[in-house]
């Protein structure tokens, strides 16, 4: 630390994720750590809980204790971004890993997030489904707006209607997709098909499905996005779009160092 002080910088990495007991993210961060750990860097870990107070809190935090840099995926309440600009200023380096925002001129590493929605979708129209429902995220945050896009492009490309009342918010969460369902299905005119943005909602809208008498894929087909390993241990697996996140972790760390 006396190291630290009189440097200015140490061989610690500041990590900041919205939650790290999610699947994606302590995945993301194993690859980052395995990483980093071979030049001899460890990680300090904070959690914004998807508050940009936390999220500024975690970065002064930080900066005190004379991290080398800093690795972040922005909170969803994230507009500003002058508490990241100021990590730059500093000489220290700023990289952003599956949440980018356009005004911050930093190195970010990302999948390609319309692309997948629009290969899920496609996939759900090739397979015969016509009124496919879309859990859509908080399009606020970068990742779910591309998926809104990259589902429409789909729907655009194969001649399908964009019904707006198929369109529904939903967040990463099974009760959440379990509720969304019921409602969808009760409509007048239900959806064939679900594509979400989460495994974790998809799996409520499987849950739902199931628990009322339809069979999954052949009465409702199902979708998810991020590949969370309980996928392949349902009957029948659920289809999903792969985030690669433990290499998304290694390929941050990469550009970072």
């Amino acid at each position: 630390m006396a190291s630290a002080l009189r440097y200015g910088r140490s061989k610690l990495i500041g990590i900041i994720v919205p939650f790290a007991d999610r699947i994606f993210f302590s995945s993301v961060i194993r690859g980052i750590e395995e990483e980093v750990k071979k030049p001899g860097y460890n990680v300090i870990i904070c959690q914004s809980y998807e508050k940009i107070n936390n999220e500024i809190e975690d970065v002064e935090a930080l900066l005190s204790a004379q991290v080398a840099g800093m690795i972040v995926s922005i909170s969803r309440e994230t507009e500003t971004v002058e508490h990241l600009l100021k990590v730059s200023s500093k000489n220290k380096p700023v990289v952003l890993f599956d949440r980018t925002k356009n005004n911050l001129e930093v190195s970010s590493v990302l999948i390609d997030d319309f692309q997948g929605a629009y290969e899920a979708t496609s996939h759900l129209i090739t397979q015969g489904y016509r009124r496919i429902a879309f859990f859509s995220g908080n399009r606020s945050v970068s990742i779910f707006e591309q998926r809104h896009q990259g589902y429409i492009q789909a729907l655009k490309d194969y001649h399908l209607p964009i019904t707006d009342q198929l369109i529904v918010n939903v967040p990463s969460d099974v009760d959440q997709g379990r509720m969304a369902t019921e409602e969808l299905m009760a409509l007048k005119d239900p959806p064939d098909a679900i594509f979400s943005t989460s495994d974790f909602s998809a799996l409520g809208a499987i849950k739902w499905l199931i628990k009322n008498g339809y069979h999954v894929p052949r009465d409702v087909g199902v979708i998810g996005f991020g590949n969370d390993p309980f996928t392949e241990h349902l009957d029948p697996s659920m289809t999903t779009i792969d985030q690669k996140s433990k290499e998304m972790g290694i390929r941050t760390a990469q550009v970072f160092l």
